[in-house]
Parts: C-alpha cells; sequence; structure tokens
C-alpha cells in the first residue's frame, strides 16, 4: 500500500510539474503578448513620426524642385509601411544637369527641414560641379541656397559662370584656386 502510495505521489508530482511549466509557459506567452502590443504601439507612432516627417520634408522638395522646373518631386515610400523610399514625380531618364539639381533641391530641403525640427546636423551642401546645369537653374538654384542659414558649396569653373555677373561671383566667392594659387599649395 506505501508503495502504491508513493508511486501516486510521484505521479501526482510530474503532473504538477507539468501544470507548472504551463502556467509558466501562459505566463510568459501574456507578458510577450503585453511587449507586442507596446511594440506594436510604438510602431504606429514611430510610423506616423516618420510620415509627418516626410510630409514636412516635402513640402521644401516640392516647392525647391518646382521652382527649379515646375516639378512637384516629393519624397516617397516605395509602398506603404516600407522604409524604402524613392523621389517620385521625377521623369526617366533625365539628363545630367537635371538630376544635379533635383539632387541639390533634395539637400537644401534637407537643410531647410534640420533647421526647422531644431536637429543638430550639418547645414552645408558640398557638390562637385554644376556646369551641365542650364543657367535659369543654376541662378534659381543660388537664389534658393543663398541665406544664413546654410552654405551650398560648389567647385566650378570661373567662365561658365559669368553670366551670374561680377559682382555676384566676388560676393558669394569663399576661395578661389588658379595655377598659381593651388590649394594645399601644390
Amino acid at each position: 500500500l506505501y508503495l502504491d502510495l508513493s508511486r501516486e505521489y510521484e505521479k501526482k508530482g510530474h503532473a504538477q510539474r507539468k501544470v507548472d511549466d504551463i502556467e509558466d509557459k501562459e505566463n510568459i506567452k501574456e507578458e510577450l503578448k503585453k511587449q507586442l502590443e507596446n511594440v506594436e504601439v510604438d510602431l504606429k507612432l514611430a510610423t506616423s513620426t516618420f510620415e509627418q516627417n516626410i510630409t514636412k520634408f516635402n513640402e521644401y522638395f516640392s516647392d525647391y524642385s518646382s521652382r527649379l522646373y515646375d516639378q512637384n518631386f516629393v519624397l516617397s515610400q516605395i509602398e506603404p509601411g516600407s522604409l524604402r523610399l524613392e523621389i517620385a514625380n521625377i521623369e526617366g531618364n533625365v539628363g545630367g544637369g537635371k538630376k544635379k539639381v533635383a539632387i541639390a533641391a533634395f539637400d537644401l530641403a534637407y537643410i531647410d527641414y534640420v533647421n526647422e525640427t531644431n536637429r543638430n546636423k550639418p547645414k552645408f551642401v558640398l557638390h562637385n560641379s554644376i556646369e551641365d546645369i542650364h543657367e535659369n537653374q543654376i541662378k534659381t538654384l543660388f537664389d534658393i541656397a543663398n541665406r544664413e542659414d546654410r552654405q551650398y558649396v560648389v567647385a566650378a569653373l570661373r567662365g561658365p559662370l559669368a553670366f551670374l555677373g561680377e559682382a555676384f561671383l566676388k560676393k558669394n566667392e569663399i576661395l578661389k584656386l588658379s595655377e598659381e594659387d593651388r590649394f594645399f599649395r601644390f
């Protein structure tokens, strides 16, 4: 009788451990459900903030691209909820000058976005050349860029920019290099 009773207590102990394991797993499951709900709330908030930031950025980007090419370029998600982005409303297979202007408009829009949202980010843009950009867009680009809260730095030959006038070039010239006055004196 004692052996039978011991076996039954042992069966009861095994069953109780299984019940305890199941209860532990249920508690873990409930905790994970709560964590998942919190992540979903955070994700919705982050997505909303992300979309608001894109909208704010696009106010500048669309305005600048409209002033430069009478087209409203916008930064958009490739598909809803995706973090993959593209520049929409830009015609396929555009020339190098138009691409450079779109990039400059993007960069200047980003600086305005950074300024408006009080982020501590660089407030300058460096571009290597603008010779293949049409004069109208160069003038408009400089008009957009020429503000106190940012710098638009371009490496350019003086000749193609002569249409801007000597006074404009002198006022906006930061560094002038020549055969006699080379960068780093080499």
